[in-house]
């Protein structure tokens, strides 16, 4: 008799849920914890139809990110773990089904049963909600799609790590590879340039950010409240980047079908099971080991150095290139003699060098890199003297950019006079943000830089920006008043009750800031004089439970730097200094 093949076959369907049951089982209890049993310990009802529909959008968007990343690699390689083994390997191979009946059969077994776990986990929620007396079956349709969505995506990856992948240690890098390499790999890269490059910073824009599913399909969900604080919407905004990663996830488990199609049964075990890639796999480990073996190696080594240097820096970058180039051919041809064959490293060594010696020299211009007016939609200017003043007015853009340049051109020597820091972050046209950081030491008031940097914050943008809260002062917002400075000699920290922060804030704030002498910053004299810091927290639903005191909602803060100029509010404050004999304790 004829033997028949067909691309689909039922008993390696149900042998995959047989032999692996627990995952499932354990994916959809953790869920029923999470989802129908959390609203049922909640007992949201007909009122809270909003803040129901943010409690299972924010679950889907950020609980169903980690369950895919966890849930979707174990799957993956549990269902194709038989081409990690050379014999079940060949026994699959040997099935009179065709090698695509396989690959789908197992692909859409593992998929399957996540997908019936969600629908239970719908089932069970709205029995939950039914007996709260509130059904929202929209939102968990939305769930059901995010989640199901995110499996699809991080099951997919899996897959087609297990199927290029000749064991279990080269399935893990792959994976972690292509869910966050490029990530650690650009963050290295920003890592060793801040060593080496003035006012580079790591946490500047991250261009890979949308190329890692981990992080790129990390969303929020956006809320509308009303001016007690309640949810009035909420809605998820991740939809565009999920369904491009599905597609995209689609896209590879097609890939991994068409590998799956030719490779060769025998190289099961293998690191790598399929051969064009070795050598690929052999040179982005050996590039990887560079940065990250070569940043810890010379962060040990040399801890104490305040500027890292070229040389020593690119010394250990070879050290690392050398442990992952062999290292890698170790795993890939599983032998220890393997220090034959020199050439790659060399070539190897040879770009380290080239790529080193342009960071070392700017042949870039990353460090003089300065953003055009014309493409830069706001400033924000953190200092020593004021923190997180955004700037949107083209000629304080432009006095910023002047402030840039001058700190660019600035070199110092460590210690020789008094210190300040400065923060200049740009948001582009583009969404792109540029962030650079300095430490800038002056020994004059008439420095150019606290010249400009007086302008720039004492300008008018600067000082409304100081002065405007999104919530208005009153009685029924502010929570507390927290003081802070260096007065009498001492550091002083005072905290006032919100019927005193009122009297304050209408006998002598309000008057100071009519007349200028309060909002303003006094950049040149503020090394010399005694000063103090009034942090006013605003909130919108604020309560008072027995001595125990809490916010809801909405909050916002009016920090005003305050000196001697502004008389009426520095003698109310020094006043109350004065009284208490002692500085209180910081605020808690």
């Amino acid at each position: 008799m004829r033997s028949k093949t067909s691309f689909f076959n039922r008993t390696v369907f149900f042998k995959t849920f047989t032999s692996y049951w627990p995952v499932w089982a354990l994916y959809l209890v953790v869920w029923i914890l999470i989802l129908p049993v959390g609203i049922a310990n909640s007992g949201y009802g007909p009122a809270d139809s909003a803040s129901l529909r943010f409690e299972v959008l924010n679950v889907a968007s950020q609980v169903g990110v980690l369950g895919a990343i966890t849930a979707g690699m174990i799957a993956g390689a549990l269902t194709f773990i038989y081409s990690f083994n050379g014999r079940s390997s060949n026994f699959y191979a040997s099935l009179p089904i065709r090698r695509e009946g396989i690959y789908l059969t197992n692909y859409f077994s593992g998929l399957f049963w996540f997908i019936a776990a969600n629908v239970i986990i719908v089932l069970l929620t709205l029995l939950v909600m039914a007996a709260n007396r509130h059904v929202d079956f929209t939102a968990l349709l939305e769930w059901f799609a995010i989640v199901s969505l995110l499996m699809v995506v991080f099951y997919s990856i899996a897959v087609f790590c297990a199927v290029v992948a000749g064991n279990v240690a080269g399935f893990l890098l792959m994976y972690a590879a292509l869910n966050c390499g490029l990530f650690i790999c650009e963050f290295l890269v920003k890592a060793v340039g801040a060593m080496m490059l003035k006012g580079l910073t790591v946490s500047d824009y991250f261009y890979t950010g949308i190329l890692t599913p981990a992080y790129a399909l990390w969303s929020d969900v956006v809320t509308t409240r009303s001016s007690d604080g309640m949810i009035l919407t909420a809605r998820y905004l991740g939809w565009p980047v999920l369904l491009i990663y599905t597609g995209a996830a689609l896209l590879l488990a097609v890939i991994g079908l068409l590998i799956y199609r030719r490779r060769h049964m025998e190289t099961a075990s293998d690191l790598i099971s399929v051969k064009a890639l070795r050598p690929v796999f052999k040179y982005l480990f050996t590039f990887f080991c560079a940065l990250a073996l070569g940043f810890i190696i010379y962060e040990i080594v040399f801890a104490f150095s305040e500027r890292a240097s070229a040389v020593p820096l690119t010394v250990c970058m070879l050290i690392g290139a050398f442990i992952g180039y062999f290292g890698s051919a170790m795993l890939l041809n599983k032998s220890f003699r393997v220090f034959k064959k020199w050439p790659g490293y060399i070539v190897s060594a040879l770009v380290i060098i080239a790529v080193m010696a342009c960071v070392n020299y700017d042949v870039f211009g990353v460090e003089k890199y300065i953003p055009k007016t014309d493409k830069v939609e706001s400033v924000t200017v953190d200092c020593s003297l004021d923190t997180g003043m955004v700037f949107t007015d083209k000629d304080n853009i432009k006095r910023a950019e002047e402030i840039h340049a001058l700190l660019i051109g600035h070199d110092y020597e460590e210690g020789e006079f008094t210190g300040d820091y400065y923060r200049i972050i740009y948001t582009l046209k583009n969404g792109r943000k540029v962030e650079r950081n300095y430490s800038y030491f002056v020994d004059s008031p008439s420095d150019r830089v606290f010249v400009f940097m007086d302008e720039l914050l004492n300008s008018d943008e600067a000082v409304q920006g100081r002065l405007s809260t999104d919530i208005p002062v009153n009685e029924q917002t502010v929570y507390y008043v927290n003081v802070y400075g260096w007065v009498y000699d001492q550091d002083v920290y005072l905290n006032l009750a919100p019927a005193d922060a009122m009297e304050l804030y209408e006998t002598c704030m309000l008057p100071d800031i009519e007349d200028g002498s309060l909002g303003t910053i006094d950049t040149k004299q503020s090394q010399e004089y005694e000063w103090l810091q009034i942090s006013m927290e605003l909130s919108v639903g604020y309560k008072a439970d027995g001595d125990s005191m809490y916010y809801e909602s909405d909050f916002d803060t009016l920090d005003l730097r305050v000196t001697p100029k502004a008389e009426r509010t520095w003698k109310y404050l020094t006043d109350r200094i004065s009284e208490l004999g002692e500085p209180q304790e910081e605020y808690a």
